[in-house]
């Protein structure tokens, strides 16, 4: 940035979190009806922030101990204080990643009940939607440069350098060129944010909450932390987009296909979808979701591969046993997180919960679609082996529509996709 704003320094961590705080409260929060849900829903977004921070310094404090630790190791100077800071960031950034799943297990019990909130009065934001417009776009620029600057440690995706040999990932992606990644992550947030509005503006019937809900999205800490975090970004942007293609089933199948092949958590909201489109459209879901794995399957055939075709198909589709060593975040035993061995029943209870959403509730319209998809993602983060809790992104766009939508009970597959034509109906219109 410093090539295009004289004296430029990215914003600090902690800077931005009070900042957007006081922005987000600002913008968002209803002062004339203290005790409405949006507030409470600020509240929970913005309560996040602590565990990010407290991950970030963690980690920080890690490198910088680790880089003084091998310094002594070589110069036979190995000292007690530098082990200590190094336990001491180390416990900081587990108590993070308690504090995300925390955080985590709150907006699990606020998506569920989303369905049976009735009353959904329209709550605009506390600004114009010029205003809206011109500050999600600076925004936007300065977000932007700074991942294509990449400024060293200013980021905690810069910190993180998780061992995803044996959690998900698609191959491909991994090969791609530094400068092709950052290309990739900004068009991934570009995407997000032009989604979110579209939604707004197609199937709310009110862009001006769309522009609110991408503005929110862009001012959290989270995305100013974790901007250049392609496995977080990339997924997230193609099941917004599977989101408002959702009258057109093959196109949100091929979306939700995609999103499945970079991270094979989205597999588990496919029978979601296909309940709500049961009764018209599953059929074409279910196609563009398997047309989108197996060309993606195909694809990793091309990719050169260190570890071979078949162990890049496994970490694809998760055709693995689940891992009980070497995990990072809150499974990572070596720090005082929790035993892997429960694990298991952590699974056990998501694929539950996965299959539970296809009966409940019985009459599914969009508005449970987007809760219950977000419902899904949430939930992963408490089985994800590497860094759960921190994969926001996976949740955190399809919850913003959830707070800012309107009452969507009449968007149902049976009334908003159209009927395809009988054979009888094909014969009557040839003749």
């Amino acid at each position: 940035m410093q090539h295009f704003l004289f004296q430029y320094h990215p914003v600090a961590p902690t800077t931005w979190v009070y900042l957007s705080s006081l922005l987000a409260i600002g913008l968002f929060f209803k002062f004339n009806r203290f005790w409405s849900v949006r507030n409470l829903d600020i509240l929970m977004l913005l309560a996040m922030s602590p565990g990010l921070l407290m991950i970030y310094f963690g980690y920080q404090s890690k490198a910088a101990n680790v880089d003084v630790m091998v310094a002594e190791q070589i110069d036979n100077t190995a000292s007690p204080e530098t082990t200590a800071q190094l336990s001491i960031g180390q416990e900081m950034s587990r108590e993070g990643y308690f504090w995300l799943v925390g955080c985590a297990g709150l907006w699990m019990i606020r998506l569920a009940l989303d369905s049976v909130l009735r009353r959904r009065p329209l709550l605009t934001p506390n600004i114009t939607i010029g205003g809206l417009a011109f500050m999600g776009a600076a925004l936007f620029i300065f977000l932007m440069a700074n991942v294509a600057s990449s400024p060293g440690n200013a980021r905690l995706d810069n910190l993180i350098d998780f061992n995803h040999a044996n959690g998900p990932g698609y191959a491909a992606l991994n090969h791609l060129p530094v400068s092709a990644h950052k290309t990739l992550a900004i068009i991934s947030h570009a995407a997000i944010v032009l989604g979110l509005v579209l939604v707004g503006h197609r199937h709310f019937g009110n862009v001006t909450n769309g522009f609110g809900a991408a503005m929110l999205y862009l001012m959290m800490p989270y995305t100013s932390q974790m901007t250049g975090a392609l496995d977080h970004f990339l997924p997230a942007a193609l099941l917004v987009w599977a989101v408002l293609f959702y009258r057109q089933p093959i196109v949100s199948g091929l979306l939700v296909g995609a999103a499945s092949g970079c991270i094979y958590y989205p597999l588990f909201i496919v029978p979601l979808w296909v309940s709500y489109y049961w009764r018209r459209g599953w059929a074409r879901f279910v196609a563009g979701v398997l047309i989108a794995l197996v060309t993606m399957a195909g694809l990793i055939a091309l990719t050169p591969s260190t570890s071979g075709l078949l162990s890049d198909l496994q970490r694809m589709f998760g055709l693995r046993a689940p891992q009980m060593t070497g995990l990072e975040g809150i499974w990572d035993e070596t720090s005082g997180g929790w035993n892997p061995q429960y694990r298991l029943p952590a699974l056990a209870l998501f694929v539950v919960l996965s299959l539970g959403l296809m009966l409940w509730p019985a009459k599914k319209n969009l508005g449970t679609l987007i809760s219950c998809t977000a419902l899904i993602m949430v939930a992963a983060q408490f089985w994800m082996g590497w860094g759960g809790g921190l994969a926001i992104a996976w949740y955190l766009p399809l919850t913003l529509l959830t707070i800012f939508r309107p009452n969507l009970e009449d968007r149902t597959a049976t009334t908003m996709l159209k009927a395809r034509p009988t054979a009888n109906q094909q014969t009557t219109a040839t003749a």
